[in-house]
């Protein structure tokens, strides 16, 4: 009896070890799945986070994009028109323009300046250059004739006529200017004792290769600062408004995806963590654990 008691034992020892042990190796197997689970998902969590950060950055230039637009137009606009740049001392540029209004009769207004060439101020006057032959006799009558000289626009004519006329260099500008228009004038007197050459003449131009350049002042670049500041946020702010894009709204959406990742990263970790504390309380029961299957 004691014998077959003993050996009753025995196989209810080694039954339940062999239980034991395929317990531990299940536990083993499970932490080794968890393992792998956490490993992918730890990936998966790391490409989402990229992905997370990539959709922010969008949803923040989508949402800046109005005031950076509307900022661009402005700080164009205001370059254009030779407002300048904000929070930047820009450099005027002037060249230097010459005005000649000549009459040979009566007074000559010479002047020459430095401005800014602007572009709604661009065009100049036109040119025109008139000269009369003096007052000759033919038949009883006197005789002379009103000379109007086409001037070329694409020629720079201005230096050489511009001495010509001061010099009263007739020939030259009989030689080298083309007449456009001539009328005969007819007088039965001669009213003045001046009988010569008389010239009319409108020059202008502006001398691109003569300009002096200077820094804006700090008032002028503070004011257009301040103004396009206002036309930024301003118009920025209603676009934004108008196109309705709760950004608050987008994050939330945006960072739901990413939260879900890291929730089911964090309940795979608890759960091994359990898993691996069950292994080591069998592990203790049995003495040490046994690297089997």
């Amino acid at each position: 009896m004691r014998r077959k008691r003993r050996s009753k034992n025995k196989r209810f020892k080694a039954e339940e070890r062999n239980r034991k042990l395929q317990e531990i190796r299940n536990l083993k197997n499970k932490i080794a799945e968890y393992e792998k689970k956490i490993s992918e998902q730890k990936i998966e969590n790391f490409k989402e986070f990229h992905v997370r950060n990539l959709k922010v950055f969008a949803g923040t230039c989508n949402l800046i994009l109005p005031f950076v637009v509307v900022g661009g137009l402005a700080t164009g606009v205001f370059k254009f028109c030779n407002g300048g740049f904000p929070f930047y001392r820009d450099d005027i540029t002037k060249y230097n323009r010459y005005e000649l209004e000549y009459d040979t009769l009566n007074e000559i207004n010479a002047n020459i300046e430095y401005v800014r060439n602007e572009w709604w101020s661009d065009t100049l006057p036109s040119d025109s250059l008139t000269m009369y032959t003096p007052w000759e006799e033919e038949n009883g009558s006197y005789v002379r004739y009103k000379r109007t000289y086409k001037l070329s626009e694409e020629e720079d004519y201005f230096s050489e006529l511009y001495d010509a006329i001061f010099k009263k260099d007739y020939n030259y500008i009989i030689k080298h200017y083309n007449v456009a228009k001539e009328e005969k004038e007819v007088s039965s007197e001669l009213f003045t004792d001046f009988n010569d050459y008389i010239i009319e003449a409108k020059l202008y131009k502006i001398d691109s290769d003569d300009f002096i350049k200077f820094p804006e002042s700090d008032r002028k670049n503070k004011i257009i600062t301040i103004i396009e500041i206002i036309i930024t946020l301003g118009l920025g702010g209603i676009i934004t408004h108008v196109r309705d894009f709760d950004y608050k709204e987008y994050l939330e959406d945006v960072n739901e995806d990413y939260k879900s990742n890291k929730k089911e990263l964090s309940l795979l970790e608890q759960e091994m963590s359990e898993t691996k504390k069950k292994l080591l309380v069998l592990c203790g029961n049995t003495g040490g654990c046994v690297n089997g299957k």
